[in-house]
């Protein structure tokens, strides 16, 4: 990922709404990031953040809060990073909708997603393209190729 190549320190906001696992947020917290905030609307999911953090040494901050119900751009960030949203038609189209109006207040804003059904790359720039380990039981193959893209602010 791009934050360990940073020297900036960054308020970062993932909402990656299965944080439990929070690699972005660990990464952001490893690599100095002034704050960092995991979010999903499961508290468990939260708890197991929390874990996580501890276990590798970093600090986060946690939110139960379902953003996208909120007011578009809202929480203030420097970096919005979400991963794997894409996976229903009403899930998609309200998540970049919430991601693209924080990148039209010039925020960086990533999207991780592995291929998802309802994804598009409409208005979107690949970043980096990755082969990933999956779960055969859970994606039914042994590798699965995800890619990092930027989200751009609409003209």
């Amino acid at each position: 990922f791009f934050f360990f190549k940073q020297k900036t320190a960054y308020e970062i906001v993932d909402c990656d709404w299965s944080s439990d696992v929070c690699f972005s947020d660990l990464a952001a917290a490893r690599a100095g990031a002034r704050s960092v905030v995991a979010n999903d609307i499961d508290t468990l999911s939260l708890v197991a953040a929390r874990l996580n953090a501890a276990a590798n040494g970093v600090t986060i901050a946690v939110s139960s809060e379902d953003w996208l119900a909120g007011n578009p751009g809202d929480p203030e960030a420097d970096v919005v990073i979400a991963g794997d949203v894409c996976y229903e038609r009403e899930m998609s189209t309200r998540a970049i909708e919430w991601l693209r109006s924080h990148a039209n207040r010039g925020r960086l804003v990533l999207l991780g997603d592995p291929g998802r059904n309802y994804f598009t790359a409409q208005g979107l720039e690949e970043r980096a393209r990755y082969e990933i380990p999956t779960s055969l039981q859970l994606e039914n193959r042994g590798m699965r190729e995800t890619v990092v893209w930027r989200v751009l602010p609409q003209p």
